[in-house]
This record gives structure tokens, C-alpha cells and sequence, in this order.
């Protein structure tokens, strides 16, 4: 599950959203990818704003005590978790292009996937 904290008036997370949708049309429905927005706008603002951009994976409002709940730093956040149910990376900033998000994702969904814990993007080995 990737998890990815956003908000409608930051530009680094609107930056970030096509390299996630060209990643979601690369992995398909091996993962599932819910961007969340603790922040600003409503449930109808998030709904617009995606359909007005066309992403298909899932856009929601959300309750700050999310954002609290995970420790934001900064947004955009993007967090992962494994296929056992734990958080395994909490990434802060923005995702500089898709093949950063399909690393990311490839790692974790890898047959022969370890459980460890990241603290950002850059620290996760190739595959």
C-alpha cells in the first residue's frame, strides 16, 4: 500500500502526481495507492482535482490525526506499507520522477522482499 500525503495548494505535490500515475499504469493493481489530503479543500475539491487531472488511482480527504498519526514532516509524504501490514519507508518531499516510485515499489513487492524500515527513498538498494 503506498500512502501519499499531499495537499491541494502544494506545488511539489501536484509535481509528483504524474510520475505516481504513470507508475500506477506500470504496477497495475499489485499495489494499491491512496493520496490523502489531511489539509486543505473538501472531499468534492480532492474528487475535482482528480478529475480534472485524470488520475485514476484513489484521491481522498482525510483527517489531520493521519497526518499527526504518521509524524508528517513535510509534504508531500510518501509512506509504504509492506505486505505484512507494517510501515517500512516514510519518505518526505517530493518523488523527483516515476522510476524513483517504481524502485520504491519494486522493492517492497520483490519475491524475495526483507522487512526493513526506511527513512527515506534514497536509502532503499536496487533490486
Amino acid at each position: 500500500v503506498v500512502l501519499n500525503f499531499w495537499f491541494l495548494n502544494c506545488d511539489p505535490c501536484k509535481m509528483e502526481f504524474p510520475f505516481i500515475q504513470e507508475g500506477y499504469e506500470q504496477v497495475g493493481e499489485d499495489v494499491a495507492i491512496l493520496a490523502l489530503n489531511p489539509y486543505d479543500g473538501t472531499q468534492e475539491d480532492v474528487v475535482s482535482f482528480r478529475e480534472t487531472k485524470g488520475y485514476e488511482f484513489t484521491m481522498s480527504k482525510c483527517d489531520a490525526r493521519w497526518a499527526d498519526m504518521m509524524k508528517l514532516e513535510s509534504y508531500p509524504t510518501t509512506v509504504i506499507i509492506d505486505r505484512y501490514g507494517h510501515i517500512c519507508l516514510i519518505h518526505s518531499g517530493m518523488l523527483r520522477n516515476t522510476q524513483e516510485f517504481l524502485d520504491m515499489v519494486d522493492y517492497f513487492t520483490a519475491d524475495d522482499y526483507k522487512q526493513q524500515f526506511f527513512r527515506n527513498a534514497g536509502q532503499i538498494p536496487a533490486v
